[in-house]
């Protein structure tokens, strides 16, 4: 019985650290392309939008599952195992990142040590902390802002996971600017 259980225990150790280093992967490969597109181009998405010209585009009707009302444009940005997608509101100065799947523990605490780094000058504020849910799909949503006393801007980032292997998108993370209450 030994002979058999031992091959089997290693095979499945290996597929939980190849797992375990997957969802890390996708973790990361998830916020780097929110921190160079999003991000970055935050105070100049329309020079985002030119850089995303050449993506293909999601269809109108189906855009507006990622545009959730506004006004802009979504492209499907290529990645292996699957794609992303990239929204970009320049009216109301957002952008969005959607993942169809991500490991949401890993994604939640790169956000969390992302928005926490501010530039110098800001400090950053817990703004929201819930838990929904939504045609019994559960979903978990945290939002900071980023405050400066000499700025009337606020960056707000807000981040919404789900565990729930039903829900379309697993990871959504946005930024946009909203003016000081």
């Amino acid at each position: 019985m030994h002979k058999t259980l031992l091959p089997l225990l290693a095979v499945l150790a290996c597929q939980t650290a190849l797992a375990a280093s997957d969802g890390q992967k996708q973790a990361d490969d998830f916020t780097k392309l929110y921190s160079s597109t999003c991000f970055a181009y935050l105070p100049e998405l329309d020079k985002l939008t030119e850089k995303l010209a050449d993506f293909p585009p999601v269809p109108e009707e189906d855009a507006q599952n990622f545009l959730r009302g506004y006004n802009g444009k979504a492209w499907i940005v290529p990645h292996e195992p699957e794609n992303y997608v990239i929204a970009v509101m320049p009216e109301h100065e957002h952008c969005a990142l959607y993942a169809y799947h991500a490991d949401a523990a890993r994604v939640e605490k790169q956000y969390l040590d992302f928005v926490k780094k501010t530039p110098e000058g800001f400090t950053a504020e817990p703004y929201e902390d819930r838990h929904d849910s939504t045609d019994g799909i559960k979903t978990h949503t945290i939002t900071y802002q980023w405050k400066a006393s000499d700025s009337e801007d606020k960056p707000t980032f807000m981040l919404t996971t789900s565990t729930d292997p039903q829900s379309s998108i697993q990871a959504m993370i946005s930024v946009a600017i909203l003016a000081k209450d």
